[in-house]
């Protein structure tokens, strides 16, 4: 309570203005736009018949008047446009919030930087280019490629840990700590949190372009997990965002029959006999699927169907005001893990930072059982469609929970990456760049591949620039084209971090 009464304070003497009252309406907005909570269509196409599908995560039963559509790699410009379009709110909001903010209330201004940040990595990882450091100056500025926005997220990053750590017990701003009144997140405008949280984006990004730029790459993860506060762990919990004034969108997508379970889905956790699997998903309500013995079944990704078919197949399990969660302590721990097997200083060794990103997953979903899951020796199965032989296939690894010091790294590394695509659920965003990277988990290649730009057995490499995006600086883009994709803006061309044979 004198928490609370401090914060008060501060609020009433420090941001009783009409400039505060503005600046505390572009934090709230900020955060519902990151995945634009306030719309589920719009987070459908932006998200959902996207990145959710490229990941292996989940697979429409509605073929959406028949022909193919992303799933099938066939782009929908018109959907693509989302990507940009609502990730470019959150941007618009935090260049407002440092005119508004700035000097009197860097604190605003910090926290905005990671929701800037938050919203814009997926949909520059999806197109592979942005004119993301010069945002704001005017229309023609230059597109960077990834390298150079990943090295100003990085700095956003370390400027948001400079700025609150003047916050924290014993610096200069201590009084003033806690006080953005306006934030609906987990964190509740926790600066400690707040400082974890940023650190954690840096180890994020850094394990991004490890394989492109290793030595960098080090560098900023080190930093990340030993700065004096560290990455988020179990006493801040999850970042997320409240929906409480909502309805999480894909309650609503699946409550159109829109979205269904993956295959890919079914064969990692029903082989795994993994607890989470019925958090994550319903069983299936298809009376000829629970006929052959199945209680939960997924869609296999980038199949053609008619209308109707997969329709009662499992879909994702999510209440009404379940909260948008946008960080968890377990990826943390699985960056950690990589970062160690990689042989970088992350205070511990990959098996024991492995185990805790496991542990910390079945923890954030209420299920028990951690100590024997990570002792199985289960494989994923081979996935049965009993509507249509020819969309089956068998398991495509063996890969076990178990953690095994006698197996290569490569293969430790793919333990690390499966574990944290499941833990990841449903961030396909994240997930999809994750899989891009590394080749992990091993998904299946999709039946029906539409596009002729990706080659058959091939997997999407990144999404076309849509045309509303390209036509305000049409010499800008194509410069961006000809220099970071040899002129060719199709879905084959990988992006700058994607440099896995």
């Amino acid at each position: 309570m004198e928490d609370m009464q401090q914060n008060d304070k501060a609020f009433n003497e420090e941001l009783a203005n009409g400039d505060a009252v503005a600046i505390r309406g572009l934090i709230n907005t900020a955060q519902f736009n990151i995945n634009e909570l306030t719309t589920s269509w719009t987070y459908q196409v932006e998200q959902n018949l996207n990145a959710d599908h490229f990941s292996g995560y989940m697979m429409s039963a509605n073929p959406f008047g028949g022909g193919g559509h992303n799933a099938h790699y066939l782009m929908n410009d018109g959907w693509n446009n989302f990507v940009y379009s609502v990730a470019d709110k959150t941007l618009q909001q935090v260049n407002q919030l440092k005119r508004d903010a700035l000097p009197t209330y860097p604190d605003y201004y910090a926290y905005g930087l990671e929701l800037k940040v938050l919203a814009a990595l997926p949909m520059v990882d999806a197109f592979g280019t942005f004119p993301y450091t010069d945002y704001g100056s005017g229309i023609n500025v230059k597109w960077d490629n990834l390298d150079e926005i990943y090295t100003a997220m990085v700095n956003e990053m370390t400027s948001v840990v400079d700025t609150l750590s003047l916050y924290m017990e014993g610096n200069a701003r201590e009084d003033l700590a806690n006080r953005i009144s306006s934030d609906v997140s987990s964190y509740n405008s926790n600066y400690l949190a707040f400082i974890k949280l940023a650190n954690s984006i840096k180890l994020r990004l850094a394990i991004r372009m490890s394989n492109a730029a290793p030595e960098k790459a080090k560098a900023i993860a080190e930093e990340a997990v030993n700065n004096e506060y560290g990455v988020i762990d179990e006493s801040v919990g999850n970042f997320s965002i409240s929906t409480a004034n909502y309805v999480h969108p894909l309650n609503t997508i699946a409550g159109w029959g829109d979205i269904q379970m993956g295959a890919d889905m079914e064969s990692f956790l029903a082989g795994y006999e993994d607890p989470r699997l019925p958090k994550y998903f319903t069983k299936t309500e298809d009376p000829a699927v629970i006929a052959e013995g199945y209680d939960y079944k997924g869609i296999r990704q980038g199949a053609l169907f008619d209308a109707g078919v997969y329709t009662a197949y499992s879909k994702p399990n999510f209440e009404k005001n379940a909260p948008m969660v946008l960080f968890t302590v377990a990826e943390s721990y699985f960056l950690k893990a990589e970062g160690a097997l990689k042989g970088w200083n992350m205070g511990g060794d990959p098996k024991s930072l492995y185990e805790a990103g496991v542990t910390a997953s079945f923890q954030q979903h209420g299920v028990s059982g951690v100590e024997d899951y990570l002792q199985s020796s289960s494989t994923p199965m081979d996935y049965i469609d009993p509507k249509n032989e020819k969309f089956s296939f068998q398991a495509t690894t063996d890969v076990t929970p178990q953690w095994e010091d006698a197996v290569g790294q490569e293969e430790q590394l793919e333990k690390i990456i499966t574990q944290k695509w499941l833990a990841l659920y449903p961030d396909g965003a994240e997930a999809w760049a994750e899989f891009r990277r590394t080749g992990y988990p091993k998904l299946k290649t999709i039946p029906s591949n539409l596009n002729t730009a990706i080659s058959s057995g091939q997997f999407i490499k990144r999404l076309p620039i849509p045309t509303s995006f390209k036509n305000p600086s049409p010499t800008q883009y194509d410069a961006a084209i000809s220099s970071y994709f040899g002129g060719n803006d199709n879905a084959a061309q990988p992006v700058w971090w994607d440099v896995a044979e």
